[in-house]
């Protein structure tokens, strides 16, 4: 089978699964009534107040208790299939507390003898904030057809993280920098944009789609991009004010607008925090110069009616050079592999009751990263860069009752800046001065949304519930190159404006009242949302979803949706500009050896915006003969229409003419060559001459600008694995996450033929995973994980190249005392983890045609830090 008749064949399989999964809610929706939903719980013993957290995160219930009435009361734990109701009562009486619904719907935990004041509290509500969820703009309502991964504050130091990028580092899902470079050592990778990535920010990967296609959310609310507004720099969030982590690996632009293609990472903020804490960490490598120390300060209170919550953490780190490893010390020196910083950062949190239907909420973060790096080009390139990176996150709003409805107004202001400035600097910049700014970008987003949500009616078990709104979006940048030799480009800037209109709906249509045979359990998900950009007009996304219950503990969920991403602001201000035109050695596709050819890189003149069709099945198991067993499978098939992409820097180009189609042109002769360098270098363009050869002996233009791609097709599947249990004193959690691509299906122009590039270097790779089994017992606990990405291939040399596997070993001890026996070490807790046990070095990629010169590992894939040990301290008070 030819590969376009693989495609062909693949689009109607999709349509197909699209049309069926659209006729089943349907016929479905007119033939079924609603149940009260049940949601399979697992929540461990240990104490009530994380329990009850746990509980509330897993059944997306508003739930409200006192600190001090659950204060040092143990549960034993909630397994199995429960409405939230009856599985709440059976979790909290076992500790002879009692559950009551307020007005609002939201259950509400306390003892005996304080019940009327909890009671009162719910009409005068007390400091609880909301939680947070994440895929559905309806309030407290968990959406069953979106497959979203939580992670809690335990899931995350279980992995040793001391960092929100750190974690998101040990997420199969995600493919880490992709091509933006979007790590601290990105700029040494394959990325085609990595020398954007001026900030060393570490951004979002999931699917490997690229960064810009997932969408990263701070409490459920944009914030300031960047790397040229390329993506958000997740490490700007200090991970001590972080509650959990929610992964949703699914299209979701009819939620949350734009660039949620592959998915949306929303970082929650701890909030109604009681007291205060202090940690410290202290880390380093075993091998080489690279340390951090952080320190953080939380404080929190709660009063009548509200509370607040404040952290301040400051974090240090020292270089890693590129002579301190085996695999990049070819390349020029000195060269920093991650850069030296400093970053101060502080968060301001709370909410306030004005009455009992009236909350006001904010939380500002504000935060200072001062970096040093130094990069070696070669001999006669050097750059040594000092830059101040300034972030300010400001969310605020109003939430009211309406009898069962709610309105919520809230506004949003993200800003970034970043100052770069060069203390060295070979060749010296013409008119530049050593010391001043060589760069500055300010990247503004400004926001306003609405959102309506309540019950529509009552079905015989249950309620349809709908969520209404609006949102004004403004995104603005601005690039000030003060010493460009090209007076246009010293100063970019970019404004546009986002409007939208959305609709949700959430129905379940078979429950216990009406449950049919093979139908325990039926809900309907959809979903529509509206955007109009100022500068690419309007576009639609819908999504429709269906969850389906078969047997007690069996679900089988599917859902189909549209996506959109406009371009970002490196893509947009760039449109229409070659920024680079050199003349370079390609291998010769007629004989031996290299032969010199053109190579424009920048801007296609006439970039659109992106949009794709999502559809995924999922199948979730929980095992009711081994209650602590659950099973969670996934499949996606994204078809990626008009992505932009950047051709790599690929020296075999000349060989693949069916892989780059209209990409390359002839010349017939020397005069057409020169006469062509001479037109782009009347445009402002200089010519790069690394081949040497001043047009001379040139015969093929290779154009190596970022364009909308005509296809880029992936499918993939997701699988995850748990068992708890316990045997006598000691607990045991086995686990196994891991995601596989089938395939990976692009076509780069017209007049080229779609290729399978999964599982190549600068693609993302076929197989990912971590394993983990962690015991517990009393006050200590040890979590030992496995991380595997599979085999791949370099297509960049010739012969194409195999890169090993490669698999690391983690540990991570934990001792958490209990206060009760020893009132000394009351909140105390101590980590101590080794990240990469036993030192493994990268694979060996050899690359240096699409890498930073003497580069022999793959940034996209690897970690170059080999043994990391840290410890953490952390005291309650």
């Amino acid at each position: 089978m030819r590969p376009w008749e693989a495609v062909s064949e693949g689009d109607r399989m999709h349509r197909g699964l699209k049309t069926a999964l659209i006729a089943g809610a349907a016929a479905m929706a007119l033939t079924s009534a609603a149940w009260a939903q049940t949601t399979t719980f697992n929540v461990p013993a240990g104490e009530m107040s994380a329990g009850l957290d746990a509980f509330a995160r897993a059944s997306g219930t508003p739930l409200i208790y006192r600190p001090q009435d659950v204060a040092g009361l143990k549960t034993a734990g909630l397994k199995g299939a429960y409405t939230p109701e009856d599985g709440l009562r059976r979790l909290a009486e076992a500790a002879g507390l009692t559950v009551t619904k307020d007005r609002s719907g939201a259950l509400v935990v306390s003892r005996p003898q304080a019940q009327t004041a909890v009671v009162a509290a719910a009409a005068e509500p007390e400091a609880v904030s909301e939680i947070v969820v994440t895929g559905s703009n309806i309030r407290g309502l968990k959406n069953p057809t979106s497959p979203v991964l939580v992670f809690d504050r335990g899931a995350i130091a279980a992995t040793g993280a001391g960092t929100v990028q750190d974690f998101m580092r040990t997420l199969p899902q995600n493919f880490i920098g992709g091509p933006s470079g979007a790590s601290q050592d990105g700029v040494l990778g394959s990325g085609a944009l990595r020398n954007t990535n001026n900030e060393a920010a570490s951004g979002v990967n999931l699917r490997g789609l690229g960064n810009k296609a997932t969408l990263v959310l701070l409490d459920g609310h944009r914030m300031a991009p960047s790397a040229f507004g390329a993506f958000v720099d997740i490490s700007a969030v200090p991970l001590a004010a972080v509650d959990r982590i929610d992964v949703l690996t699914d299209g979701a632009s009819s939620i949350y607008g734009a660039d949620a293609v592959g998915g949306v990472v929303n970082l929650i903020l701890r909030k109604d925090y009681e007291g205060a804490e202090t940690s410290a960490r202290i880390g380093s490598v075993t091998n080489g110069g690279l340390r951090q120390q952080t320190i953080s300060q939380l404080v929190g209170a709660s009063w009548s009616g509200g509370a607040a919550m404040a952290n301040l953490q400051y974090e240090h780190q020292h270089r890693l050079s590129v002579t301190e490893r085996s695999f990049t010390q070819a390349s020029p020196s000195p060269t920093d592999i991650m850069p030296t910083y400093q970053k101060l950062t502080a968060i301001v949190s709370a909410h306030q009751d004005l009455t009992d239907r009236v909350t006001v909420y904010g939380d500002v973060l504000a935060g200072q990263n001062l970096q040093w790096r130094q990069i070696t080009f070669g001999p006669t390139s050097r750059d040594v860069n000092k830059a101040r990176i300034e972030n300010t996150n400001v969310h605020a709003g109003v939430r009211a009752e309406f009898g069962a409805w709610r309105g919520d107004l809230s506004g949003t202001l993200s800003k970034q800046v970043l100052w770069k400035r060069n203390s060295v600097l070979t060749p010296p910049r013409v008119g530049y001065t050593l010391g001043e700014v060589s760069i500055k970008n300010v990247q503004d987003v400004r926001s306003v949304d609405l959102n309506f949500d309540g019950p529509l009616f009552d079905l015989p078990a249950g309620t349809v519930r709908l969520a209404v709104g609006a949102g004004y979006r403004q995104e603005e940048f601005r690039s000030l190159l003060p010493y460009s030799t090209v007076p246009t480009s010293r100063l970019r800037a970019m404004n546009r404006t986002v409007r939208a209109v959305y609709a949700e709906l959430a129905a379940p249509l078979v429950g216990d009242a009406n449950a049919l045979p093979l139908v325990r359990s039926l809900d309907l998900s959809a979903a529509i949302r509206y955007d109009r950009y100022s500068a690419f007009g309007g576009t639609t996304n819908p999504r429709i979803g269906l969850r389906w219950e078969p047997a007690k503990g069996l679900a089988v969920r599917g859902a189909w949706g549209t996506s959109f991403r406009a371009p970002a602001a490196d893509e947009v201000l760039n449109q229409g500009s070659g920024l680079l035109l050199a003349s370079y050695p390609f291998t010769n596709p007629n004989g031996p050896g290299t032969i010199p050819i053109f190579i424009e890189q920048g801007q296609s003149a006439d970039l659109g915006p992106e949009t794709a069709d999502t559809l995924s099945l999922g199948l979730d198991y929980q095992s009711q003969r081994l209650p602590g067993a659950r099973l969670q499978f996934n499949y996606y098939d994204v078809d990626y229409r008009n992505r932009i992409v950047t051709p790599p820097f690929d020296t075999t180009a000349l060989l693949h003419p069916s892989t780059y189609g209209a990409l390359i042109s002839r010349f017939a002769n020397d005069a057409a060559a020169i006469a062509y360098w001479k037109t782009r270098e009347a445009d402002g363009l200089r010519l790069y001459d690394y081949g040497g050869t001043t047009g001379a002996g040139v015969r093929y233009l290779y154009r190596a600008s970022t364009l909308n791609a005509a296809l880029v097709r992936q499918r993939g599947l997701d699988g995850s694995a748990t068992y708890r249990f316990a045997r006598g004193a000691d607990a045991y959690d086995l686990g196994l996450n891991a995601t596989y691509i089938l395939k990976i299906t692009s076509r780069l122009a017209k007049g080229s033929d779609p290729q399978d590039v999964l599982n190549n270097l600068g693609e993302p790779n076929r197989l990912r995973l971590q394993g983990n089994l962690r015991w517990t017992r009393g006050a200590w606990w040890v979590n030992g994980l496995i991380n595997h990405v599979g085999p791949y291939h370099n297509s960049f040399v010739i012969p194409t190249e195999r890169v090993k596997a490669w698999t690391t070993a983690d540990i991570v001890i934990g001792f958490r005392p209990d206060a009760a026996r020893d009132a000394l070490l009351h909140g105390v807790s101590v980590t101590l983890s080794a990240i990469n046990l036993f030192d493994r070095e990268p694979p060996y990629v050899n690359a240096s045609n699409v890498m930073t010169k003497g580069v022999q590992y793959d940034a996209a894939n690897a970690d170059p830090r080999g043994r990391y040990v840290s410890l953490e301290l952390r005291k309650s008070w």
